[in-house]
């Protein structure tokens, strides 16, 4: 069941591993990359024993589909990706988490879901929805410089240099593996898709409404991150009535390769905290 159908026909690929009767969790990759950023936590029984662990290539990445029209990319298409992992993997009511520019997709998902179609939403390092200033303000001059390049790169060579200077600038602790698989999904994202997933629009208020109605969020950040602010990302997210922010010393932009205890432990007892609860 790896390769999921969406409404529009886009195929979306999809991995789950553990015990589907424990919390799940979905997880959801940033700008460019794919599901194979989490294997470290996918291949961790300390995770995979606790919670029902689902990740996916969201469009226009990774194995997943990549259309380059723009009516494939309006919210609601990629609120209907997220739905047809649900529904392939029969979750309810799921936590899910965003890292970087993924933190984007569940905005869309409460554009066309009440708060209780989520348990509970877990930003990582996160651009919290896309407006100019959500997008711009917390992301360092570094970061923007590399995006302004990938999005219109004068040349080739161009291209690849800020590929691979937009992965070492995310994590000085990825295996050379992890940096190839990250810099082969930049380089393998035809130039349009790139367009379409920071240029797109989105509909805030279902997400604000949500978390004014008390859908809980945990916020972490790298006090080491050279690609985003997170402090400053968090402040996007103050009609949240229940959140907590984390601060996670030392870590960079992949701050699951930085500190794995600590990052597994308050995640997973955040979730168990929360994973009774009726929005």
């Amino acid at each position: 069941m790896p390769f999921l159908p969406s409404a529009d026909g886009t195929l979306i690929y999809a991995e789950a591993v553990g015990d589907a009767s424990k919390p799940a969790l979905v997880f959801i990759h940033g700008l460019a990359l794919g599901l194979l950023v989490w294997n470290s936590i996918f291949e961790d029984p300390r995770w995979s024993e606790a919670l029902y662990l689902v990740r996916y290539d969201t469009r226009g990445h990774g194995q997943s589909g990549m259309p380059t029209d723009a009516a494939a990319w309006e919210s609601q298409r990629l609120a209907e990706d997220f739905d047809a992992v649900v529904n392939a993997f029969g979750l309810k009511n799921p936590f899910v988490l965003g890292w970087s520019l993924g933190a984007t997709h569940i905005a869309d998902v409460l554009a066309f879901h009440p708060p209780s179609y989520l348990s509970g939403i877990i930003h990582l390092a996160a651009v919290p929805y896309i407006t100019e200033d959500a997008v711009a303000k917390p992301s360092s001059d570094a970061m923007k410089s590399l995006i302004s390049v990938l999005l219109n790169p004068p040349d080739v060579a161009s291209f690849q240099n800020a590929g691979i200077s937009f992965i070492d600038l995310c994590t000085d602790d990825a295996s050379f593996e992890l940096q190839a698989v990250c810099r082969g999904y930049v380089l393998a994202q035809p130039g349009p898709v790139a367009q379409f997933v920071l240029g797109r629009t989105q509909n805030v208020t279902g997400l604000l409404t949500a978390g004014e109605q008390g859908l809980p969020l945990l916020a972490l950040a790298g006090t080491d991150d050279l690609a985003l602010n997170g402090s400053i990302s968090y402040t996007f997210m103050e009609p949240f009535k229940d959140k907590e922010f984390v601060s996670i010393e030392g870590a960079d932009h992949m701050a699951w390769l930085t500190d794995k205890d600590l990052m597994r432990e308050t995640i997973v007892a955040w979730i168990y905290k929360n994973v009774h609860r009726v929005v």
